[in-house]
């Protein structure tokens, strides 16, 4: 979880691969603890997948880790 200010702000999961075996309990997974914690957009961080699925006015993005590393860095100098 991302919080800010002590308000989650994302849900965030990682699995090495994402596919059509692991897809759906990823899924599950984390649109789970979004609407627990009432959130309209998740992360999923796999070893060099680059997605976004969106249903029930949610999104779930999917990213490979070193991607979203780079773009976290460039943001914090930015």
């Amino acid at each position: 979880m991302v919080s800010e200010k002590g308000k989650i702000r994302m849900a965030i999961q990682v699995c090495y691969f994402l596919n059509e075996e692991n897809l759906q309990r990823e899924m599950k997974g984390i649109t789970e603890s979004m609407d627990y914690f009432g959130l309209n957009e998740g992360l999923i961080l796999a070893y060099n997948t680059d997605d976004k699925y969106k249903f029930d006015n949610k999104t779930v993005l999917v990213k490979p880790v070193w991607k979203w590393l780079l773009e976290k860095r460039l943001h914090s100098y930015g």
